[in-house]
């Protein structure tokens, strides 16, 4: 309770030495003793007092029905929070695998080719009627929006020479 070790007892038994004196010191420590012993008694019975009030007034009872509910609903809510932290395990273990460690491709080759990068399409300014120079049904037709044509996008090299031979040094 007061977390005195034996040197601060050695030490408290010289000082009450010294104070009171080697004759009167064994009836001060039996008195101390009595008045221990009494406020112990006392702690003892205040709280038989307070657990037999509460017995009276049921509230074991009570406690005991708070008890039977909760029980349920506490291991129900320890089984969602199991599952919620596995949940969060493989979670992060998946984002801890794909935010930038890729994976080998097979040893024979039959992994797809990395995506070629496709090159940003060309911006040109489009005419609209409102840009169109005069109000002319000819002009206006003539200036409305033209998509330009794109050219398709070539199979990189990389795409093309395992497409021919899958690295093993046989024909495909």
């Amino acid at each position: 309770m007061f977390d005195i070790g034996w040197s601060e007892l050695v030490l408290i038994g010289i000082v009450a030495l010294v104070v009171v004196g080697p004759k009167d010191l064994p009836a001060m420590f039996r008195t101390l003793g009595r008045v221990t012993a009494k406020g112990r008694m006392m702690a003892r019975d205040f709280q038989r007092a307070m657990e037999d009030a509460a017995d009276e007034a049921g509230l074991k009872d009570i406690q005991r029905d708070l008890n039977s509910i909760r029980s349920p609903m506490q291991s129900g809510l320890d089984a969602v929070n199991r599952k919620l932290d596995d949940w969060d395990d493989r979670s992060r273990a998946n984002r801890t695998t794909t935010s930038g460690v890729t994976t080998p491709p097979a040893a024979n080759g039959s992994a797809p080719p990395p995506a070629a990068p496709v090159p940003p399409a060309a911006t040109a300014p489009l005419e609209t009627p409102s840009n169109a120079q005069g109000t002319d049904p000819a002009a206006v037709a003539a200036a409305a929006p033209r998509a330009h044509a794109s050219e398709p996008v070539s199979e990189p090299a990389v795409a093309k020479a395992s497409a021919e031979s899958p690295g093993d040094g046989t024909k495909v």
